[in-house]
């Protein structure tokens, strides 16, 4: 059991470094071509759009055919991508193709996955704690593999940038060979799916403030489309070179493993809609910072407070998803949850691109402001008509 759990860990660590090393080479490559910050933003919403379109259904075949093929079929997209990417590296279409299919790969994997550390005694609906520490060891996973895809990625675009892609595709051979030596589904799942959820009354207020976090997904991962998809343009446009440009992004990184941490030891945030407004707040400060910095340092503090409201929604999401299901809906409440994140990514990228190229470079961190207070309202009405009466 921990031994799979450990393998699938890893197996994420590989996904995120390959996807995000094809990501941060595409852009940063696209940006350097003198491509438009619309043409940035429809390729990084297209990314997403698959994502999002594959994975509720991935995370419903996860429940009904088991966890491990779908994560398997991830995994293959993922070295598909990764290799035509790689080889068609100098033709536009073809590459952006292939580019897509990396977003179909992640919307595979991630459900099937999730869903998979959910289960056992030990997994992320098993009990706050264990639910945590389970949730945080996934996260690091994953946020490690983003600091290595953007960190290396960016040292090694200064070398020739068919080289991260190469380095890419040789993490997701990797990652495809543990997934296939896993076995079934983690033992004793069946035995402990009675104690997955702690009482009625929790699971309620769980399942309540995942649709909360579902909504705040959208808005949050705006923000993190335009740092992904369109910061490039801003990096390119203050002459900051692809090695601090990938550090940057992996000092975001840090910071969010940071608040993951902090949330994995404490517990004032559960089921506390006070908690969710604050991390929104300290994320509009940070956009507001963004949109008026002309250097690095002022752009890393901008980045820093909004890769705490990152660092929240998607730890106190996941939590929420996995603890407010049982066993056989697992599966579908993390495909949704993937959904929303990626239709918020999206979303930053073409409505950022889009009306950035009328505001100019720094109006997607301007609309991301507006974007976060009202999904804050819409958020507060789920509040009062779900969470509310349960309290």
């Amino acid at each position: 059991m921990k031994r799979v759990r450990r393998n699938l860990y890893v197996a994420a660590l590989l996904n995120d470094t390959a996807l995000t090393a094809v990501a941060f080479t595409i852009s940063r490559h696209m940006a350097e071509q003198g491509k438009c910050l619309l043409a940035l933003g429809i390729v990084g919403a297209g990314v997403s759009l698959t994502w999002a379109l594959v994975c509720i259904p991935a995370g419903v075949l996860s429940d009904r055919v088991g966890r491990r093929p779908v994560v398997f079929a991830g995994a293959v997209l993922q070295l598909i991508s990764s290799l035509g990417c790689m080889i068609f590296f100098e033709h536009f279409f073809l590459v952006v193709a292939f580019y897509l299919l990396s977003g179909a790969a992640g919307g595979v994997f991630y459900p099937g996955l999730i869903a998979w550390l959910g289960e056992g005694k030990s997994g992320i609906a098993a009990g706050r704690k264990r639910a945590t520490r389970t949730l945080l060891f996934f996260c690091f996973a994953w946020n490690l593999g983003m600091i290595c895809g953007q960190f290396l990625g960016g040292q090694l675009f200064a070398i020739d940038p068919i080289v991260p892609l190469a380095f890419a595709a040789c993490c997701a051979l990797a990652m495809l060979v543990i997934v296939q030596r896993l076995g079934g589904e983690i033992a004793g799942d069946k035995q402990t799916a009675e104690v997955s959820l702690r009482n009625n009354r929790d699971e309620q207020l769980s399942a309540s403030f995942a649709r909360i976090h579902w909504v705040g997904n959208i808005g949050c991962l705006y923000c993190a489309g335009v740092i992904l998809y369109l910061f490039p343009d801003l990096a390119v446009s203050l002459s900051i070179p692809s090695e601090h440009h990938g550090a940057m992004l992996a000092t975001m990184r840090i910071t969010i493993m940071a608040c993951y941490v902090l949330l994995h030891w404490s517990s004032f945030w559960h089921h506390r809609f006070a908690v969710t407004l604050g991390f929104r707040i300290l994320a509009i400060l940070g956009l507001a910072v963004m949109s008026l910095s002309v250097n690095a340092p002022m752009l890393v503090l901008g980045m820093s407070a909004l890769a705490c409201m990152l660092g929240f929604n998607y730890f106190a999401g996941v939590y929420y998803s996995t603890t407010g299901t049982t066993d056989g809906a697992r599966g579908r409440a993390c495909g949704i949850m993937e959904a929303t994140l990626a239709t918020g990514m999206a979303s930053g990228a073409i409505i950022g691109g889009s009306l950035g190229e009328i505001i100019g470079p720094r109006g997607p961190y301007i609309i991301g402001i507006f974007v976060l207070i009202c999904l804050a309202v819409v958020e507060g009405r789920i509040y009062a008509k779900r969470v509310k009466p349960l309290l």
